[in-house]
This record gives structure tokens, C-alpha cells and sequence, in this order.
């Protein structure tokens, strides 16, 4: 990895500029590659990431999902490590219509946060977002306070959201949802459901947010 002439480091393809040549598929780097000065000259493949180490230097990781980022002509998928890095570079790279694609069936350990700045799509992509919840008090699989539209569109229409909480609490103040609303969703297809059995619970409410709170339901199957 050297130093480009913008001052910034970039790893160099010597096949040529805007040239996806060379594939990453592992290592620690002194830039995001995925992101240097010349677009395209070095890969990663959308099912791994760039995880930023917050000292200079970026490791490849397993993705959760990925964009359609479009650069000097051409369109390539760069995955994300976490979800709301895939939502944030929504907002930072010309992403092909603010989609972001789940790569893998995952196991949510902590809420998924959709910041109020985000207008996105979730694609889960034939695939599961899970989460079992041992708390009881007032958890989601995902929070959204930007502008989120949940699809599949995946042909196997696969594609669901699921929670469960293992130890629900009966209390209305302790609800749990599989996702809290807190800005503007739409559903246009995929499952959303909520297996909880007992206490305060939903596939979707809103119920705790004040002010440009939305829901619009155009397709796709709610269990609760």
C-alpha cells in the first residue's frame, strides 16, 4: 500500500485504472480499499468487509449485507460488516437506490438502529434477521427513526424479521416489537413477525414515539 497523489493511502492495481482486477479476500490495510482514489482498481467481494479498526487501518470480515455502489461508470457490490454501517453508506457513496441488501441468514445480538437521517431499503433477500431477547424490557430487532422500507425481493419471497423474547414481561411499559418505529416505514413484502408468547408484544408499534411517525403496509405478511 503506498500514497496516491492525493495525499491519500490506496492499494495499486497495476492492471489499470478503474480496472476490477484485483480481488481482497483477507488482511489488515492502511486504507479502505474498498473506498480509495481509483474506483474499481481493488475488490472485495459483497460477502466480506472492511471493518474500520479506529487506529488507520481496515481488516476484512465477514458482511451482513451490501450496497450497489456506483462509481466511475461502473456498479459493483461492497459489503458492510454491520448493518448500520450498509444504512450509513446509503447516505455517503451513490448507492443503486439506497438498498441494502442482506447477504446471510443473521442472528441479531443487538438492536439494529436505522438513524433518522437514512431513506432506505431493506432487502432481506430471501434471508432471516433473528433475535432472541433474554431482557423482557422494551428491546427491538430494529429501531427505525429515518425512512425505511422493508422488501423481499428475493424469487424464493423467503425473506422474514423475526424476535422472540425468552422472558417476556407482562408490564405495557415493558413491551417488546420486532420493530420499534420511531420515523417513516413502509412494508412492501417480506415477514415480520413476533413469536413472543405472553407479556406486551408486537411486530411493529409505535406506539412510544411522538411526532412524524409513520406505517404504511403495501404488502407482506405481520405475525404477532
Amino acid at each position: 500500500v503506498g500514497t496516491g497523489s492525493n495525499g491519500k493511502p490506496w492499494l495499486f492495481n497495476g492492471k489499470g485504472q478503474n480496472t476490477a482486477n484485483a480481488t481482497v479476500y483477507g488482511g489488515t490495510f492502511n486504507a479502505d480499499v474498498n473506498h480509495q482514489h481509483w474506483a474499481h482498481e481493488v475488490v472485495v467481494p459483497e460477502t466480506l468487509a472492511l471493518k474500520d479498526n479506529g487506529d488507520g487501518t481496515w481488516t476484512v470480515v465477514p458482511s451482513v449485507a451490501y450496497n450497489v455502489e456506483i462509481a466511475s461508470g461502473y456498479e459493483r457490490m461492497v459489503g458492510y460488516a454491520t448493518f448500520e454501517d450498509a444504512f450509513a453508506a446509503t447516505n455517503k457513496y451513490n448507492c443503486k437506490n439506497n438498498t441494502v441488501v442482506v447477504v446471510k441468514d443473521v442472528a441479531v445480538e443487538n438492536t439494529i438502529t436505522v438513524a433518522k437521517d437514512v431513506n432506505a431499503v431493506l432487502d432481506l433477500n430471501g434471508k432471516v434477521l433473528s433475535m432472541n431477547d433474554a431482557s423482557g424490557k422494551g428491546a427491538y430487532a430494529i429501531k427505525n427513526q429515518g425512512n425505511l422500507t422493508i422488501a423481499d425481493n428475493s424469487e424464493a419471497k423467503t425473506g422474514k424479521i423475526t424476535f422472540n423474547s425468552t422472558t417476556p414481561d407482562n408490564s405495557f411499559g415493558y413491551a417488546t416489537s420486532t420493530i420499534g418505529n420511531a420515523g417513516q416505514l413502509t412494508v412492501n413484502s417480506g415477514t415480520i413477525e413476533n413469536t413472543t408468547v405472553g407479556g406486551a408484544s408486537y411486530a411493529i408499534d409505535g406506539i412510544w414515539h411522538t411526532g412524524d411517525v409513520s406505517l404504511t403496509i403495501n404488502g407482506g405478511t405481520i405475525v404477532a
